[in-house]
């Protein structure tokens, strides 16, 4: 999802603000209207009466020369928008809600990037009204404003159709070829859950006005309904085209030998609807020649255009590419059960690698959901793809993923599944942390340094069914229980994620063994303040990743349950030492690696309570009084927090306060967007310790309306004299 942005153009002087820009600002992004009643149809009226805007609003598939509002598509399809005006008024700004059928569609991103816009004064475009439990996003919203000022300003050139926005949607179920799902204008959506609805309109000459026509998109299904998938000229069903398939597909056609499918339109190799010796010739004359191309679906499965030959059995009834929860490529709606969630792949050539995200979700009746999806990620710029790479290198999309429901339940690691056991010189990388979301990311290499050759092979059809290889493994723990065995951030066994305070310099790792212990080791992965144990990630060579498990008396291994750790402002690690429970023992080995050179940032932890035959172990937490007791066995130590003198709600730094400001703090506080400084105390307008809309509103109360003085510091640098949560690392003084 592309985050708002705000662009700021000329910075104009104080005197050129006219007196309605505050109303105007606010009324353009973010005004309320009541509804208008949308009529079915592509081009429906919008307005009626003198206050309505001859401007048009429009969807296009395509670009705005081809002025197509009608899309065909199938299941799993991603189709492209493009949101234009046409612009018959002097337009200095607009603004509109699109929203869909979210039982046909799923919004996957909304943007103003790169569709050639003017430099802008405000400008955001979100998807609308999340509700984080899972449920489909019903739209998106956008709002520009162009430079105004009182003599005028940039406006939209006349007499055109000018694209304004973009969108990505997915189709998640079947449509009908016959009565479309409309991606149609609205007023009733808003930017966020307690925001007022974003009323679709233009502004001209300093006014807000409903356009009097809309033209929506419609959507319909793709190809001939009840006509089966197939991929043209891949005879064998292997996922690739070449000398085999002209075999085949010659003994077919020629000798009716040879028949792997029952279906003609994928012998049918140029389309012509005719089965005779043109049609291996042709795929001899792609793969040898390369003068034809074979027609479409090709390399990919999807139904033909036309109904002149029959399809019985396809080659696509296996998916080529594809990624499931649970081992069972044909169960649609995994129910989870026990510690443990297989992942398992389908892939028809041999592969080099996969990526992909797992959203994790709470689902109906306390239940937690799992989705494959290509929107988790570090941050925005390096989002994890969803895709299968070939032996040739080729990144190929999946014909199909499944989903998966739960108990809610934390998750203590992801490992390679049985499939992957065998390769060796291999790379891995688990984020259970993505900055863009709650779930998991997985990136796989068969052999990432091109030296092994090594490749995961195709995926077997076996007794008459479609099968698929395990490749990772995703164990569960349910804290706020009092586990067995466990390595947890904290003193508190019922937190899944801890928050380190601004105060504090140190951190307890504590351990829950119900068995006395012989030792423990893991990975600590640390980004971006975020702490998560990890298994076999982190290490000094890739032969010899450190594990995160807890040895027993017995010298029985067990995998311990784990949480999460957040240090605000991620302040750096200075040492990993002794915790009360360790620190007597007098022959033990202990080893840190504060930087290791694998799978880092992070560090990683070996230790053995005796190592020349002291008999030293460390006890098992007995709890006599049925408390979930903890052994502390480290201290992780941090650098101070740096306070800095700061000015209240001047967000920009430049030592003046006005609606730049106000918008900068929104930014920063709801999408974490346009930061000059480091400093919350900075973004806390009204100083109640708390960052939310409170805030920008304080700030915009104050230039606009004649509102109270911030609290100090407030047109003046100094220290923060609130005893609260929040800080200042770098400050906005001049």
């Amino acid at each position: 999802m592309t985050m708002p942005f705000l662009r700021t153009g000329t910075d104009l002087p104080s005197s050129r603000l006219s007196p309605f820009l505050s109303a105007l600002f606010l009324s353009t992004v973010f005004a309320v209207l009541s509804t208008v009643s949308p009529s079915v149809g592509a081009e429906r009226d919008f307005c009626n009466g003198e206050g309505c805007a001859p401007d048009q609003f429009n969807v296009r598939f395509g670009d705005v020369a081809n002025a197509n509002s009608i899309a065909r598509a199938k299941v799993g399809d991603v189709i492209e928008i493009n949101v234009s005006i046409d612009v018959v008024s002097e337009v200095q700004g607009w603004n509109f809600g699109l929203q869909h059928d979210v039982a046909k569609l799923e919004i996957i991103e909304a943007t103003t990037d790169d569709v050639g816009l003017p430099m802008t004064f405000f400008d955001t475009t979100v998807l609308a009204s999340p509700d984080n439990i899972g449920a489909p996003t019903p739209g998106m919203v956008s709002g520009v404003v162009l430079e105004i000022t009182e003599e005028g300003g940039l406006n939209l050139p006349r007499g055109q159709e000018i694209i304004v926005a973009t969108a990505r949607y997915r189709v998640i179920a079947d449509l009908d070829p016959q009565d479309a799902s409309l991606i149609e204008f609205t007023d009733t959506l808003r930017p966020q859950e307690d925001a007022p609805a974003t009323r679709t309109s233009v502004t001209v000459d300093q006014a807000s006005r409903p356009p009097s026509k809309v033209v929506d998109g419609e959507v319909f299904a793709k190809g001939n309904v009840g006509a089966m998938p197939f991929s043209r000229a891949d005879c064998n069903g292997d996922g690739k085209v070449n000398l085999a398939d002209a075999i085949i597909c010659a003994n077919n056609i020629l000798q009716n030998n040879l028949v792997f499918f029952d279906c003609d339109n994928m012998l049918d190799a140029n389309d012509d609807g005719q089965l005779d010796a043109s049609d291996p010739v042709r795929i001899l004359s792609y793969f040898f020649i390369g003068d034809a191309t074979i027609p479409e679906p090709f390399r990919t499965c999807d139904v033909d255009d036309d109904n002149d030959l029959d399809c019985a059995f396809s080659n696509c009834l296996c998916d080529n590419y594809g990624l499931y929860f649970g081992s069972d490529p044909n169960i649609q709606d995994l129910d989870v059960t026990g510690s443990s969630l297989t992942i398992s792949m389908r892939n028809s050539t041999s592969a080099l690698g996969f990526s992909f995200g797992v959203q994790v979700g709470q689902g109906t009746q306390n239940r937690q959901t799992y989705r494959f999806v290509d929107s988790l990620g570090l941050d925005q710029d390096r989002l994890v793809d969803l895709a299968i790479v070939d032996d040739r290198g080729e990144e190929r999309a999946l014909d199909a993923t499944n989903e998966a429901e739960g108990e809610i339940e934390d998750i203590v690691a992801v490992e390679k599944g049985p499939a992957l056991g065998g390769i060796a010189d291999d790379f891995l990388a688990v984020n259970l942390s993505p900055g863009t979301g709650t779930g998991f990311t997985v990136v796989y290499a068969t052999d990432l340094g091109g030296t092994t050759g090594a490749t995961i092979p195709p995926s077997p059809i076996e007794n008459g069914g479609c099968q698929a290889h395990e490749i990772i493994s995703v164990r569960f723990a349910r804290l706020g229980q009092c586990p067995d065995w466990a390595l947890l951030f904290g003193d508190d066994p019922t937190a899944t994620n801890v928050e380190v305070g601004a105060a504090e310099t140190t951190l307890p790792i504590t351990m829950r063994n119900s068995g006395d212990a012989l030792g423990f080791s893991f990975g600590a992965t640390y980004v971006n303040g975020d702490l998560a144990f990890a298994h076999q990630t982190l290490g000094k060579l890739e032969d010899r990743l450190v594990d995160n498990v807890i040895a027993d008396s017995q010298g029985i291994e067990h995998f311990p349950e784990t949480n999460t750790a957040r240090v605000p402002g991620a302040r750096e690690i200075t040492d990993v030492g002794f915790g009360s429970s360790i620190g007597q023992f007098s022959s033990p080995f202990f080893t840190v690696d504060l930087a290791p050179p694998i799978g880092g940032p992070g560090f990683t932890v070996g230790y053995t309570a005796d190592v020349a035959g002291s008999g030293d172990v460390i006890p098992a937490n007995t709890n006599p009084d049925g408390a979930c007791d903890l052994n502390e066995v480290l201290l992780v130590s941090f650098l101070p927090d740096a306070v800095a003198d700061f000015s209240r709600g001047d967000c920009n730094g430049d030592g003046r306060l006005n609606v730049t400001d106000g918008a900068i703090c929104a930014q920063n506080i709801f999408f974490g967007r346009i930061e000059f400084f480091d400093c919350d105390d900075m973004l806390d307008a009204n100083d109640d310790g708390q960052l939310d809309t409170s805030d920008p509103v304080a700030i915009l109360m104050w230039v606009f309306l004649n509102g109270a003085d911030l609290p100090e510091p407030f047109n003046s640098c100094g220290p923060d004299e609130t005893a609260d949560d929040l800080g200042c690392l770098e400050s906005n003084c001049p």
